[in-house]
């Protein structure tokens, strides 16, 4: 895992540059001395900051109240939960503890704790702290694996440059990530606007029709317990609701059913196909799907619907149900108790009302409708591709700044190895004095 450093650098195991302590067991049973206090959990530890929000307390006696002291310039790195995220402690003095999910670093003079923290979160998005995690399903980072874990290790005086450099880059990044991350939810508002315009003045000049009156049947399969795995070929397939879901139909959300089952051919669905679920959360329920892609033997199931229409209003349907107003009457019209679970019936579904231009205006409308769509979809989309190279940015800043290729190098620094044989010469308390951002 070494980093190829410049000659003036070391490369040191952390134990050589920091002391390490594991935190506090908690042991309810046993915990009935001292005075109550408030730790910090690994979920209370962010990647570059804390939140402090949810802390609990509990007992330290006097000698676990220094043991377990956190002070400015300790690093906080999480020992399960998300091994090996770390931030640095700039709260000032505090009555605040740690416990055993989480290992304090207090760095030597050799050492920023920013430097520190920051390796770690290069190592955790290159992927290459993982190699020093334990356990197979719940993950850990063991003291000895972190203090054995090889930091590069710079000059003080260069360490301190090459912070002020990624800090003044990552600013920029950050503040990009930000705008960006605005990009999807104002893509989203504008698409419902744009439909509820549309179907706003759509009502204003139409005397609404039912959904029923456009129908000529509303299809169900059967409630089959399945295997939750995509048919292999020659296997038979149901549609989950999740197929149906998210404005598109999903090929891949299908479960496979079992040899012998009873299946009748005319639930088998085809392209083209109107689909809707007439069970889902409120905010899903009665959610539409145009099929396609559908791959060969799927059926459907008891909880998506086929709607067949005795004219062509399938696109101009789709668009409607998708709209604030078709929403809304879905909404008013399915029961049940539990907004985690809400169902339309057949009845409700039919007595929705819905404006209905002639041919022409809908296919004008429709078109407009899915110009737009497509176009706020677009700039979700090169939103999400800038994102992603933000992410490969932040990790080639760091990479270079690991590599010393950052900022130029001073010969009139110390080199890290004298400054290591000089700490190795002074005593422990001396050498344990925390390094200075």
């Amino acid at each position: 895992m070494s980093e190829t450093c410049p000659e003036s650098w070391g490369q040191v195991p952390l134990e050589r540059i920091a002391d390490l302590q594991l935190g506090k067991m908690l042991d309810k049973a046993r915990n009935t001395r001292g005075t109550p206090l408030s730790y910090l959990r690994n979920i209370n530890v962010r990647w570059h900051g804390f939140d402090l929000s949810d802390l609990l307390e509990m007992r330290f006696d006097a000698a676990e109240v220094e043991k377990f002291m956190i002070a400015d310039g300790d690093v906080l790195v999480c020992e399960g939960g998300e091994p090996g995220r770390a931030a640095v402690w700039r709260g000032g003095p505090t009555n605040i503890k740690f416990q055993k999910a989480i290992h304090r670093v207090r760095c030597s003079q050799a050492v920023l704790p920013d430097w520190v923290a920051l390796y770690l979160k290069y190592l955790a998005s290159a992927g290459r702290l993982a190699d020093h995690f334990t356990g197979s399903t719940i993950k850990h980072l063991p003291a000895q694996a972190l203090a054995a874990l090889p930091f590069p290790l710079p000059p003080v005086a260069e360490q301190r440059r090459i912070m002020a450099r990624i800090v003044a880059l990552l600013v920029r990044t950050r503040r990009a990530r930000a705008d960006l991350k605005r990009v999807a939810p104002l893509a989203a508002r504008h698409r419902r606007q744009i439909l509820h315009r549309v179907f706003d003045d759509a009502t204003a000049a139409n005397e609404p029709v039912s959904l029923g009156s456009l129908l000529t049947a509303i299809e169900a399969g059967k409630n089959i317990r399945c295997e939750e795995r995509r048919p292999t070929p020659g296997e038979r397939g149901i549609v989950k609701i999740s197929a149906v879901t998210w404005g598109r139909f999903n090929a891949e959300e299908i479960k496979t059913a079992p040899v012998g089952a009873l299946l009748d051919r005319r639930n088998c669905i085809v392209e083209g196909d109107f689909l809707l679920s007439r069970a889902n959360t409120l905010e899903l329920v009665g959610a539409p799907a145009i099929a396609e892609g559908v791959p060969p033997d799927t059926y459907l199931s008891d909880k998506v619907l086929r709607l067949r229409f005795h004219e062509r209003v399938e696109d101009w349907t789709l668009w409607f149900l998708r709209s604030p107003q078709g929403r809304a009457e879905i909404e008013a019209r399915s029961s049940g108790n539990q907004l985690s679970m809400r169902n339309i019936g057949q009845a409700g579904l039919r007595d929705i009302p819905l404006p209905l231009p002639n041919a022409a205006i809908r296919r004008r409308l429709v078109d407009d409708i899915e110009r737009n769509q497509n176009g706020a979809r677009q700039i979700e989309l090169e939103a999400a591709r800038a994102l992603a190279l933000l992410d490969h940015l932040e990790q080639s800043i760091l990479t270079r700044a690991f590599r010393g290729e950052l900022v130029p190098h001073d010969r009139t620094d110390e080199p890290a190895g004298i400054m290591l044989g000089r700490l190795r010469a002074e005593p422990a308390p001396a050498r344990r004095r925390r390094g200075r951002t």
